[in-house]
């Protein structure tokens, strides 16, 4: 007979990798000319105190990707109170296990929606509505002490990659059919919940001639990660069309190495394009230029090389008279403050000489779309409220810092009408938006998970530039709505 101790231990074991293996977060080896002194290769105990003392000799190891649980400026103490209990979670991982689970809402029965709020492409049985989950929420402690901890165990043992280089210089087809090119936009989407699921789902069968994704593979990136969250949902899409995925801090947490793996693996000169986390898409009338806000510094784009690349596309695209549509992870504003990446980053491109036509981001969790300002002479958009299950936001907090620029629409339904029973209210309802780019407009229609209608606008091209028109789309439903779609 099995000694008790000896089958608890065992259990333990099985427990701790299983919460691992759902948390996403298996670390992986280390390569074999590496440092022999390194945590060793699973994620316990051990693994985490030596990970301490680590980042209490260095605080540098953390400092550049912070817990996001702990906000934007943790404090050093802060950091190792986290890690301690850290420590704590792998010690008991029964118990943990059965923490997250019940954020995963994994015992409880799917919802089934109503049948007036059933929508095309619903699919109870392939993609469950988990109406209790809270992962990934604020709350989730568990899930974002254990996930940053081990994407630091992963930096420890794998170098920072570079860049790839492009014989393209990253410059491709901006694809179209009858002079009308299709893109479809999604940011901080990939989570792996049913909402993001659905969202891949619409989107594989409305078949843009090109997808993007504005970046952030939750919780840290890892290779577990990309290949559940991301690969995984995108699999219809990938076959249908190229789909370029931005780097942005979430993936940095694990070095971008599992992120451009899986750019290397995709790679395929005519049907998926991309070789790096930045790119350019052109045609007769627009360029669609995606940079990297997160390779170098968070929030930043401060590289003198890519900045060099940046300048010559817009410049190149102003001379010819194309409508210069610019994608980033970050924001150029939000409502407390204008960001670096526009005041100083990009400031002569795009507050100098004004190359910027419509500028998409994603990182904050919201939808909205603004208007030009004197501090921000561009249409403005951020669409980062793709998979993320962020807070709902009201009109108010979605206005930018006073006369930078003005609110035009943004979505402040929760994620299911109120009239659908046990429905959280408290939750902001996810969705992407469809860009249609025509020689002589610009159409953009938000949708939401369920595929319903948010908003609608059509926007001139004339001489060069973007004209909003005079008199704005009425807006739907401030609550949501049902067969709107």
């Amino acid at each position: 007979m099995d000694d008790p101790r000896v089958i608890q231990l065992r259990d333990e074991r099985e427990a701790r990798r299983q919460l691992l293996r759902e948390l996403g977060c298996v670390v992986a080896p280390a390569a074999a000319d590496e440092d022999e002194a390194v945590p060793p290769r699973e994620l316990d105990v051990e693994a985490i105190r030596d990970l301490r003392r680590r980042v209490r000799e260095n605080p540098e190891l953390w400092k550049p990707t912070p817990p996001h649980i702990l906000g934007s400026q943790p404090t050093e103490e802060a950091v190792d109170r986290l890690l301690s209990d850290v420590e704590d979670f792998l010690a008991d991982p029964m118990g943990s296990l059965a923490e997250h689970r019940e954020t995963r809402a994994a015992t409880d029965e799917p919802f089934p929606l109503p049948e007036r709020c059933q929508f095309d492409g619903y699919d109870p049985v392939g993609i469950p509505i988990q109406m209790g989950r809270t992962d990934m929420q604020d709350g989730d402690y568990l899930g974002w002490a254990v996930s940053w901890a081990a994407s630091r165990v992963y930096a420890l043992r794998h170098r920072k990659p570079r860049l790839p280089q492009s014989a393209h210089d990253f410059t491709y087809d901006l694809r179209s059919r009858d002079d009308v090119a299709t893109v479809g936009l999604f940011g901080d989407w990939a989570t792996g919940y049913y909402h993001s699921r659905y969202i891949a789902k619409h989107l594989a069968s409305m078949a843009p001639d090109q997808a993007i994704h504005l970046g952030d593979v939750y919780y840290a990136g890892s290779p577990r990660e990309l290949g559940d969250h991301l690969a995984a949902p995108l699999d219809g899409l990938l076959a249908q069309c190229p789909v370029y995925l931005m780097n942005a801090n979430h993936e940095m947490m694990h070095e971008g190495i599992p992120y451009l793996d899986f750019i290397r693996a995709k790679h395929d000169a005519a049907r998926q394009p991309q070789e790096s986390t930045y790119f350019c898409l052109r045609n007769t009338h627009y360029q669609v230029i995606g940079i990297d806000t997160a390779f170098h510094e968070s929030g930043r784009h401060p590289d003198t090389q890519i900045q060099g690349w940046l300048m010559s596309r817009l410049a190149e695209g102003r001379r010819e008279k194309k409508i210069n549509i610019l994608l980033s992870q970050n924001e150029p504003y939000s409502k407390g403050m204008i960001q670096k990446l526009l005041s100083a980053d990009l400031r002569e491109a795009v507050l100098e000489q004004k190359l910027v036509d419509l500028w998409f981001w994603g990182d904050e969790h919201y939808c909205a779309l603004y208007g030009p300002g004197a501090a921000a002479p561009f249409i403005g958009c951020c669409i980062g409220h793709g998979g993320y299950p962020y807070p709902r936001r009201t009109r108010q907090e979605l206005e930018p810092p006073l006369g930078v620029a003005t609110l035009l629409w943004g979505e402040t339904a929760a994620r299911f009408p109120k009239h659908i029973a046990r429905s959280r209210q408290d939750v902001g309802n996810n969705g992407f938006c469809w860009m249609e780019l025509k020689p002589l407009e610009v159409a953009l229609t938000f949708y939401d998970w369920r595929r319903q209608i948010r908003y609608a606008i059509r926007i001139a091209v004339k001489d060069g530039g973007l004209i909003l028109p005079e008199v704005l789309p009425t807006p739907s439903s401030e609550e949501g709505t049902c067969n709107h779609g």
